[in-house]
């Protein structure tokens, strides 16, 4: 099912991709954040999409990798969101069009800060060149977004 087809049916995502405490209990068994990461966007995948995601290359929906983070903390609730784009072409385009995103998301949730993570699938680079971190420029809202690249 294309990630384009999920938009109309949203709230069956979020109850089918949502993670209650056993899940999360679960989750945290994992060795690391990467293996706790993958761990989870499987869980997601098999209870939305009802199969294992492709292994090679690992198959990506991009409906169920967007992430709200809603975290009680100190008296209050935060929130954070995680968007997640593959780059297809340009670095730069792709951190644009993400980094719109990830800040639309925010608005409609009123999340205090948000973090693009940028896939580069590319075997023609090395992790060097795929791998940093940097703060998008601040246009289009106040609230940070941390542009990851892995």
């Amino acid at each position: 099912m294309k990630s384009s087809m999920w938009r109309s049916c949203r709230p069956r995502l979020v109850r089918d991709a949502t993670f209650l405490e056993a899940d999360r209990r679960e989750i945290a068994l994992r060795r690391g954040p990467h293996n706790r990461l993958g761990f989870a966007y499987q869980v997601a995948f098999v209870r939305v999409l009802g199969r294992f995601p492709q292994q090679t290359p690992l198959e990506i929906d991009g409906e169920i990798l967007d992430l709200l983070i809603v975290w009680p903390h100190g008296g209050r609730t935060r929130r954070f969101v995680v968007e997640c784009k593959v780059r297809r072409d340009g670095l730069e385009g792709t951190i644009r069009e993400g980094v719109a995103q990830t800040r639309a998301y925010m608005d409609r949730c009123g999340a205090e800060s948000g973090h693009l993570i940028v896939f580069d699938r590319s075997g023609d680079r090395t992790w060097e060149e795929k791998l940093f971190r940097r703060e998008a420029s601040p246009f289009g809202g106040p609230a940070p977004v941390t542009v990851w690249g892995m």
